[in-house]
C-alpha cells in the first residue's frame, strides 16, 4: 500500500514590491513547488505576504492565517526560501513554535538541506539564534540607513526612494508638467482657495496623483508642505539652512513659507482633539489592499426617509485599491463588538483595588464584647468558653483600631470593563486581543450585511486568572 504524501504549505514574502508585479514571490513559488516535489509532498496551501515587512510582529495577514491553518492541522510541513522570509522578530517565532512544536510541523528551506524541527532542543535553539540575528541585522541596517540619509542631506542631495512629485527620476531636474501643477497649487492657496477645491478640479480633469490615482486632501497638503519645493534641505523635520540643495526648485522660499503658514494655521483645523472618535478606524483593514479603513460619510437611502440621508461608513481610501471596500460604521461596530465579547468577554483585563472601611465591623465587635461580658455575670455561664471568646474579640478590636481599613482586590473581565470604558480604552482592549481584522468587499447584488465579510484573527488564548492574582500588587493586562 502506497504511503499518503505529506501535505506541504508554501509561505512567500517580499518586503517591498515597488513595481507591484510580484516577480520575487513568483520565483519563491516556483522554488517552493520544486522543493515540495523533491520531498514527495503535495502542496495544499500557499500563503503570500507580498509587499509586507516582517520587522513589526504580527503585522502580516497571510502569516496569521497560516498559523490558524497549522493549528487546525491543514499541513504537515512548511516551505520557505529562507527563514528571514518567515520571521524576523522573536514574537513571531514564539507564535510559530507554540503551534509547530506540538503539531510536529517542520520548516524546509530552499537554500538549506536541513529541515528545522522546533520540537527538538537543537531546532528551537537554531530558530532562536536566527531570530536574534535578524533583529541585529534590522537594527544595523536601520542605523546605516539613518547615517546615509543624514550624509545625503548635508550634501544637499534629495532622499532616496520614489522620486517626489514635480521632479524627474534623477531627483535633480524638474518634470515641467508636474512642476507647473505645483506652482499652480501654491498660487491658488496663496490666493485664498481651499485645498478641497484644487483636489476636485484636478480629479475632474483626470490629473494623476503622485501614485497615479486620484488626488486627496491629505496627498495635496503633504505635497505642498515639502521644503524641497523651495530648494530647502531638511533632515528629520529640521531645515538645514547652511546646506544648498542640488536640485531645481519649482517655487521660491517666500512662497513656500507663506503657504505653509496658511496650511498649518490653527484656525484651519476642524478639530483640536487628536483622539480617536470611532471604534474601528485604523484598526479594521481593507480585505483588498490591507490599508486601514477610515471613517467617511456618504448620502444613501435609509428606511423611513423619503430623501437621501447621511450614512457614516468605514471606507478604504487607497486610490490604487481595486476593491473599494466600504461598510456602514454602526453595523461593523456592532458586529465586531458582539464577536469580541463572545470570544473574549470572559477574559480578565485587570485587578481592581478598593479600600474597605472597617468601622461597621468595629461596632459589631464592641457589641460582642459587651454581650460576652454580660453573659459572664450570669450564674450558669460557661466561663472558659466565654473568656476565650472575649479574648478573641478584644484582639480583633485592637487590630481594627490599629488598621481601620483594608485593601480588597477584585478581578475585572473584558465585558465588565467594556461596559464602562470610553472609546479609547475600548480600542486598546480590541488591539490587545487582535492579530488582524479585515473586511472584504460586498458581494454582487447583496444589500444586507454579510457577517462573513469580516475576518478576525485573535491572539492566543487570554490569561486565566488564579487565586494568586488576587494578592498581587501590580495590575495586569490579559
Amino acid at each position: 500500500m502506497q504511503d499518503t504524501p505529506k501535505r506541504a504549505a508554501i509561505y512567500k514574502r517580499l518586503s517591498e514590491d515597488r513595481d507591484g508585479v510580484g516577480d520575487n514571490v513568483a520565483d519563491q513559488d516556483r522554488g517552493g513547488r520544486k522543493l515540495a516535489a523533491d520531498l514527495g509532498a503535495e502542496v495544499v496551501r500557499i500563503y503570500n505576504d507580498n509587499d509586507r515587512s516582517a520587522k513589526a510582529p504580527r503585522s502580516r495577514p497571510d502569516f496569521a492565517q497560516m498559523l490558524l491553518n497549522a493549528e487546525d492541522g491543514v499541513f504537515d510541513l512548511l516551505i520557505v526560501r529562507d527563514l528571514d522570509r518567515l520571521y524576523r522578530h522573536p514574537t513571531d517565532l514564539e507564535d510559530l513554535s507554540a503551534i509547530f512544536t506540538p503539531k510536529g510541523i517542520t520548516v524546509h528551506q530552499e537554500r538549506s538541506t536541513h529541515p528545522l524541527d522546533m520540537s527538538s532542543a537543537q531546532g528551537l535553539l537554531v530558530a532562536g539564534l536566527m531570530a536574534q540575528v535578524n533583529v541585529y541585522e534590522l537594527r544595523q541596517k536601520s542605523a546605516r540607513q539613518k547615517d546615509m540619509n543624514r550624509a545625503r542631506a548635508h550634501q544637499g542631495v534629495m532622499h532616496r526612494g520614489p522620486h517626489p512629485y514635480g521632479w524627474q527620476s534623477d531627483r535633480l531636474t524638474l518634470n515641467r508638467v508636474e512642476a507647473d501643477r505645483v506652482r499652480e497649487a501654491f498660487k491658488r492657496v496663496l490666493g485664498g482657495e481651499s485645498l478641497r477645491a484644487i483636489v476636485n478640479d484636478w480629479n475632474a480633469c483626470d490629473v494623476p496623483s503622485p501614485k497615479g490615482g486620484s488626488w486627496t486632501y491629505a496627498t495635496l497638503k503633504q505635497m505642498l508642505l515639502r521644503p524641497a519645493n523651495a530648494g530647502l534641505v531638511s533632515y528629520q523635520g529640521t531645515i538645514l539652512r547652511d546646506v544648498e540643495a542640488q536640485w531645481e526648485a519649482p517655487v521660491d522660499p517666500d512662497s513656500y513659507y507663506a503657504a505653509k503658514a496658511l496650511l498649518t494655521a490653527p484656525e484651519r483645523r476642524k478639530s483640536t482633539d487628536n483622539r480617536a472618535k470611532h471604534l474601528l478606524a485604523g484598526i479594521a483593514l481593507c480585505g483588498g489592499c490591507q490599508n486601514p479603513l477610515k471613517s467617511a460619510m456618504t448620502l444613501g437611502n435609509v428606511a423611513g426617509f423619503d430623501e437621501r440621508q447621511k450614512v457614516m461608513l468605514y471606507r478604504c481610501t487607497n486610490p490604487e485599491c481595486g476593491t473599494k471596500v466600504s461598510v456602514r460604521r454602526d453595523v461593523l461596530d456592532r458586529e465586531v463588538t458582539k464577536r469580541f465579547l463572545d470570544e473574549r468577554g470572559h477574559a480578565y483585563t485587570a485587578r481592581v483595588k478598593t479600600t474597605e472601611h472597617l468601622g461597621e465591623r468595629l461596632s459589631e465587635v464592641e457589641t460582642g464584647i459587651r454581650s460576652v461580658t454580660a453573659q459572664l455575670a450570669e450564674d450558669d455561664a460557661d466561663t472558659v468558653a466565654l473568656v476565650e471568646r472575649l479574648a478573641e474579640l478584644k484582639r480583633e478590636r485592637a487590630e481594627l483600631n490599629a488598621n481601620p481599613t483594608r485593601t480588597v482586590w477584585s478581578l475585572l473581565t473584558v465585558t465588565q470593563e467594556w461596559e464602562k470604558a470610553g472609546i479609547e480604552r475600548k480600542r486598546e482592549l480590541l488591539r490587545s486581543h487582535l492579530v488582524g481584522l479585515t473586511v472584504a468587499r460586498r458581494g454582487k447584488g447583496g444589500k444586507a450585511f454579510d457577517p462573513t465579510r469580516v475576518q478576525i484573527v485573535w491572539t492566543e488564548d487570554p490569561y486565566d486568572a488564579t487565586e494568586d492574582d488576587m494578592t498581587k500588587t501590580d495590575p495586569f493586562i490579559a
